[in-house]
C-alpha cells in the first residue's frame, strides 16, 4: 500500500550530504505515475551521464501545487470531507480571524502611544538639560550629563522595539547635539579660564582641541588667537574709511585675509607674528604693508597716504607736493605724485626685478601707463618732509634695511624687512636693488645703494651712481611714478 499511495521520502531528508540533483533524478525514477517517470533507461542514464559531467539535468523537482494535486488524486474522499468542513466552518473561521486583527492593531496602538510617551519623555528631559545650562544652575553640568544619559536610555528602548522609528532617530541626534553643545561650552569655559590665568600653552592647546572638533567654532577661533598672544595696532589712512584685513605673512599676493576694521583702527587686536597688512577700497585699489606684531605690543602706523585709483593708486603711495633739500642746502619745490610701494613693480613679499639698464627700465614703466621718478621725486619719497639721511632716520642702522652680511647675498623679497620704509611709507629705498631715476636720459642716475654694501655713506636718500644707460647694472631695479592731482 505504500508503494500505490505514499510518495518515498526525499532522500536529503535522510541524508542531507546527498546532493539535491541526486534527489532530483531518484524521486522521478520512483514517481508513482508513469507519465512522470524517465520515458527510457536511456533518458534516465542521460540524466545521469549529465549530473556526473557537471551539466544542468533534464529532471525538475516537483513544484508545491503538483505535489497537492498527487495528493488530492489520490485521497479524493479525505480531501472531500476537508473542503465541505471548510465550507460549514468559514464564517466561525472568519470571525476568529477578524477579531485577531482587531486585537494585533489595537495592541500596536498601545505600543506606539507607549513609543510616543517615551520619546516625549526624552525630549523633555533633553530641555531639562538645556534649561539648567542656560541659567547656571549649581551643579549643572552632572545634573544635565544624568539627564542625557536617561534620554538616550528612552530611545535606544524605543528603537530597539521600533528600529526604523523616524522621530527616535531624529530625536537621538538631538541628544548627541546638546552634549556636543554642552561640552564644547564647557571647555570654553576651562580654555578662557586659563587664559585669565596667563597660562596661554594650557589654554592654547585646549582652543586648538576644539577647533579639531569643532572647525566652525568662531569662540575658540578667537580663543586661539588670544592664546597665541596679541598686539594692538592703530592706524589711519587718508582717505579714510579704508577697508583692513590681515593675511598670513606666506600667503600668496592677493591673499583676502581676515577683516579687522574700517579705518581709522584705534587698538584693533591683532595676533603676533608676521603678517600682511591688507587696505583696499573702490576708491584706491589695494595695497599691503608688512606688520610684525609682538605679544603685547602696541603698534601705531601713523597715517598711511593713498592715491586715488585716478592717480594709479593700486600699490603706490601717494606723497604730497612739498619741498626737498638738496645737496648744497637749497630747497627744491616738488609737486604732488604717487610713486611705487615696493621696487621694480614687485608685490609684497615677490624678489624684485634686477640687472636693469636705464633704457629698460624706463620701458617696463612705460608700459604700466607709469615713468621713471625724478630724482627730486625720489629723494622726497625716501627722506620725507624733513629730508631724512635715510629712509627711517638720520642715524644709519645696519640691521634695518636688506644690506650686508651672511642674509643678503642677493636681493631680498620686498617688504621683508618692516622697518625699511620711509616716512611717506616706501619701503625698500635703502639697499636690497639700487633704483633707476631720471625722466630724461639725460637726467638718469642710480640712488639708494643696493644689498652687497654695508656703509651708510652708500645706503642714504642721496647716494647715487652713473653707470651707463644702456648698459644693464647687476644690482640695479626701478621704482615707478606718476603725477597726481592730489593736493
Amino acid at each position: 500500500m505504500k508503494v500505490l499511495d505514499e510518495d518515498p521520502v526525499p532522500p536529503r531528508r535522510i541524508n542531507p550530504r546527498i546532493h539535491r540533483d541526486v534527489e532530483t533524478v531518484c524521486l522521478k525514477a520512483m514517481a508513482k505515475e508513469k507519465s512522470e517517470r524517465y520515458r527510457t533507461a536511456r533518458e534516465f542514464a542521460e540524466d545521469i551521464r549529465r549530473f556526473r559531467a557537471g551539466e544542468a539535468i533534464s529532471a525538475a523537482p516537483a513544484g508545491a501545487f503538483h505535489r497537492a494535486g498527487r495528493f488530492l488524486s489520490r485521497h479524493r474522499t479525505a480531501a472531500t470531507v476537508s473542503i465541505v468542513l471548510l465550507v460549514a466552518l468559514g464564517p466561525t473561521v472568519a470571525y476568529f480571524l477578524r477579531r485577531y486583527r482587531h486585537e494585533q492593531e489595537a495592541s500596536r496602538i498601545a505600543e506606539a502611544a507607549k513609543m510616543s510617551d517615551r520619546l516625549a519623555s526624552a525630549s523633555g528631559k533633553v530641555d531639562e538639560a538645556r534649561r539648567l545650562h542656560a541659567e547656571g544652575v549649581p551643579d549643572w553640568r552632572s545634573r544635565a550629563q544624568a539627564l542625557f544619559e536617561k534620554a538616550m536610555d528612552d530611545v535606544r528602548a524605543v528603537l530597539a522595539r521600533q528600529p526604523d522609528q523616524p522621530e527616535a532617530a531624529a530625536l537621538m541626534r538631538r541628544i548627541d547635539d546638546a552634549r556636543r553643545e554642552v561640552l564644547v561650552e564647557d571647555l570654553l569655559d576651562l580654555a578662557h579660564g586659563f587664559l585669565d590665568a596667563n597660562q596661554n600653552v594650557a589654554a592654547e592647546k585646549l582652543f586648538r582641541w576644539l577647533i579639531d572638533y569643532d572647525p566652525d567654532n568662531a569662540a575658540a577661533r578667537e580663543g586661539m588667537r588670544l592664546a597665541l598672544g596679541v598686539g594692538r595696532l592703530s592706524l589711519r589712512t587718508s582717505p579714510p574709511g579704508v577697508e583692513a584685513a590681515l593675511a598670513p605673512w606666506d600667503s600668496p599676493p592677493l591673499a583676502a585675509g581676515e577683516p579687522i576694521g574700517r579705518t581709522p583702527l584705534n587698538g584693533a587686536a591683532v595676533g603676533i607674528g608676521r603678517h600682511r597688512l591688507v587696505l583696499s577700497s573702490p576708491g584706491t585699489g589695494r595695497h599691503e604693508l608688512p606688520l610684525e606684531v609682538a605679544r603685547s605690543a602696541a603698534m601705531d602706523l601713523g597715517t598711511v597716504n593713498l592715491p586715488r585709483m585716478a592717480d594709479a593708486g593700486d600699490g603706490m603711495v601717494l606723497v604730497p607736493a612739498g619741498e626737498v633739500t638738496l645737496f648744497d642746502g637749497r630747497r627744491a619745490r616738488v609737486e604732488a605724485f604717487a610713486v611705487d610701494r615696493y621696487e621694480s613693480g614687485a608685490r609684497l613679499g615677490e624678489v624684485p626685478r634686477r640687472g636693469m639698464s636705464w633704457v629698460e627700465a624706463a620701458g617696463a614703466c612705460r608700459a604700466k601707463g607709469k615713468r621713471l621718478c625724478s630724482f627730486l621725486e625720489w629723494r622726497r619719497a625716501c627722506a620725507g618732509e624733513a629730508s631724512l639721511v635715510f629712509p627711517y632716520g638720520n642715524r644709519f642702522d645696519p640691521g634695518r634695511c636688506w644690506t650686508g652680511g651672511a642674509d643678503a647675498t642677493s636681493a631680498g623679497p620686498a617688504g621683508g624687512r618692516a622697518g625699511c620704509v620711509s616716512p611717506w611709507g616706501v619701503y625698500d629705498m635703502s639697499g636690497n636693488v639700487s633704483e633707476w631715476t631720471g625722466k630724461q636720459a639725460s637726467d638718469a642716475a642710480v640712488y639708494g645703494g643696493d644689498w652687497s654694501q654695508i656703509e651708510g655713506a652708500l645706503l642714504g636718500c642721496g647716494s647715487d651712481s652713473y653707470p651707463p644707460l644702456d648698459r644693464k647694472a647687476e644690482r640695479a631695479g626701478f621704482r615707478c611714478c606718476v603725477d597726481s592731482t592730489a593736493p
